[in-house]
């Protein structure tokens, strides 16, 4: 990572302003990897200046941050997200255990996603609802 590359954790007033955006907060904190807490996160969110756009999706820029993360943040896991241009790096902390090792993922019942799925197939939303379930509950028993 270049020495121009810089880092700013958003205030929480930013955070909250973030994640108002269905776009960006559609991939969220999920559960603990250390205690399996599944609702109370904090999260951090910081913006990332310097790293040029044709390297944001770069895996040895990707790494050198999370190396940087894990150094001088302490924080085990980290998700990048491009949004309205600029280079994001997500992450939350357990309010049960205080771990960093947070896993992320997509709301498979999320109402927009569901209405696209809907259009997109021309299943009713309540077909789609009932398949994502057996998909949900297929894929818990694996």
């Amino acid at each position: 990572m270049s020495k121009s590359t810089k880092i700013k954790e958003l205030t929480s007033h930013e955070v909250s302003q973030l994640l108002t955006n269905k776009k960006f907060s559609k991939l969220k904190p999920s559960s603990c990897n250390l205690c399996g807490e599944k609702k109370r996160f904090l999260r951090r969110i910081f913006e990332v200046y310097g790293v040029a756009k044709r390297k944001h999706s770069d895996d040895k820029t990707q790494n050198n941050i999370r190396l940087q993360f894990k150094q001088e943040y302490s924080i085990d896991f980290i998700f990048f997200k491009i949004h309205d241009g600029q280079f994001f790096v997500d992450s939350a902390v357990c309010g049960v255990c205080k771990s960093t090792a947070i896993v992320y993922d997509i709301d498979l019942f999320d109402q927009d996603m569901i209405s696209e799925l809907s259009k997109l197939t021309g299943k009713s939303k309540e077909d789609i609802i009932m398949g994502l379930r057996l998909a949900s509950n297929i894929l818990k028993d694996d």
